[in-house]
């Protein structure tokens, strides 16, 4: 169990021991169906329609992106801030290219890479310091959309790189009132695969409100077998 709790920590920089304490406050909390840190569920794309910005959930909720895994949230959800997927200028361009054929510098994505970088303080984002950067990044994202697409389904990190223990995140997912899905900030050009293809993807549980708690289980004995 340790070895899975460090494993489980490294990407988050968080110790083993605050790990299990934040499941077993969670268990003591709200019962055996709570939800644990970081744990992986699978989900089909056109389930989850609207997204939560990482912004969002500072302000409301007051967690910061590497606080929100698992955590159970009981004030009322911030329907106001709630964006529809497919509104989200970063699917429209993987749209654009996937769907319709349209080259990656015309749809927009490469000044928005460029943009994040000039606005970064550390001068790079996501890997990428300049635009040769930014044209391998999206070819590799075109071998990903096809590996997809043969697949039928998106790889988990561990398989893609199980040596780097640090990357292992997948994209998060927000569990609402009533178990409704909503896309956390991260991961929008692998949900955007995932969308696309209608194949399913691994994500991290994110924040769960306290009426998503009966909906987890169901979540839970997926695969992407099944889906």
């Amino acid at each position: 169990m340790l070895y899975y709790l460090k494993k489980a920590a490294k990407p988050f920089k968080y110790s083993p021991l605050h790990i299990y304490y934040l499941n077993l406050k969670n268990r003591l909390r709200y019962g055996a169906m709570a939800p644990r840190f970081a744990e992986i569920i699978w989900v089909k794309p056109r389930e989850c329609s609207k997204a939560l910005a990482s912004d969002t959930l500072k302000k409301v909720f007051g967690f910061s992106e590497h606080e929100i895994f698992g955590r159970v949230v009981e004030s009322c959800w911030p329907l106001e801030e709630v964006r529809l997927i497919t509104n989200l200028s970063l699917i429209k361009y993987c749209i654009e290219h996937w769907v319709h054929g349209v080259p990656w510098e015309d749809t927009g994505e490469y000044d928005r890479m460029e943009k994040r970088i000039r606005e970064s303080p550390f001068g790079h984002s996501q890997g990428c310091r300049n635009r040769d950067d930014i044209i391998r990044r999206c070819e590799n994202l075109d071998r990903i959309f096809e590996q997809a697409k043969q697949e039928g389904r998106l790889r988990t990190k561990e398989e893609i790189s199980p040596e780097n223990d640090w990357d292992l995140r997948e994209m998060v997912m927000h569990i609402g009132p009533e178990g409704e899905l909503y896309k956390g900030g991260s991961g929008m050009h692998r949900f955007a695969i995932a969308y696309i293809l209608d194949i399913p993807f691994p994500a991290q549980i994110g924040l769960v409100h306290v009426s998503a708690i009966p909906y987890l289980d169901d979540f839970r004995k997926r695969s992407w077998v099944d889906l």
